[in-house]
């Protein structure tokens, strides 16, 4: 009975830390930031400048952009996870080779910002990169991570369209699915609630999702779209996995949506 009623202890002593050491270092797993400072070359070969942002907490950051065409709005592109704006070039030509004016939006702790990443930081970060980035009018284009970043803008701001590419619900409910033997939904501090807050938003909305998503389902990207209001579109990939979003079809979804966007009132 003795050696029984202390492997229970003992188990029980291995679950606390694990749960202990799950929510002390909670945000090394969501962030993997590169502390490296972007490669200016290139950023400046894919015709991208600088520009400066202040944050309302004091931190001095660089985001980059691409002018585009005088009658076309700018796409703010929010990163996901990891690395750093550079890595998302590519993501970017899609609208930039249709004229549209780009800004890759900056985080603290990514390509050699100052900071430290959390939820907080990421919107505080993103809201001092739009009121350095002009006037608009903008499309908020959000990547994994960074769609729980668009969503809260946009609930925040007037813009001319959203597009979430691979969406979640919320960072607190993912993290319960892939981790259901902890209470991870109780212990995630930095929660990025999209499905909480995409209801009111009144701008069209896209979201793209591969239907081979293990990262995160495309369940998710099917209740926020469910969630929002329209107008809406759901474009499916059924080959494409997380980091696989792109091709012809993503290319001529995204194209198409911002098309759309043109006959709609110029946004503040």
């Amino acid at each position: 009975m003795t050696s029984w009623l202390a492997g229970i202890g003992l188990a029980l002593l291995g679950y606390a830390l694990a749960v202990g050491a799950m929510y002390l270092g909670q945000r090394s797993f969501i962030y993997h930031p590169s502390p490296i400072p972007v490669d200016a070359r290139i950023m400046r070969a894919a015709g991208y400048a600088p520009f400066a942002v202040r944050t309302a907490d004091g931190l001095d950051l660089t985001a980059w952009r691409r002018p585009g065409e005088a009658n076309k709005p700018t796409i703010v592109l929010f990163h996901g996870n990891a690395q750093d704006a550079s890595w998302r070039i590519d993501i970017a030509a899609q609208a930039a080779r249709h004229g549209y004016g780009i800004v890759l939006a900056t985080y603290r702790g990514f390509g050699g910002n100052p900071g430290a990443p959390s939820e907080d930081g990421l919107y505080a970060d993103a809201r001092a990169t739009l009121d350095a980035a002009g006037p608009g009018p903008f499309v908020l284009w959000g990547e994994s991570l960074g769609t729980g970043v668009a969503v809260m803008m946009a609930a925040e701001r007037r813009v001319l369209g959203v597009i979430l590419q691979s969406p979640y619900t919320s960072v607190a409910e993912r993290a319960g699915e892939m981790m259901r033997w902890l209470p991870a939904r109780a212990l995630v501090k930095d929660r990025v609630d999209s499905i909480a807050r995409i209801a009111p938003i009144d701008a069209p909305l896209l979201i793209v999702h591969g239907a081979r998503d293990t990262l995160i389902p495309i369940d998710h990207g099917r209740a926020l779209f469910a969630a929002a209001k329209p107008p809406k579109t759901l474009l499916e990939l059924p080959d494409r996995g997380h980091s696989e979003m792109h091709g012809p079809e993503f290319e001529a979804g995204v194209r198409k949506f911002l098309e759309s966007l043109a006959s709609r009132a110029t946004a503040p």
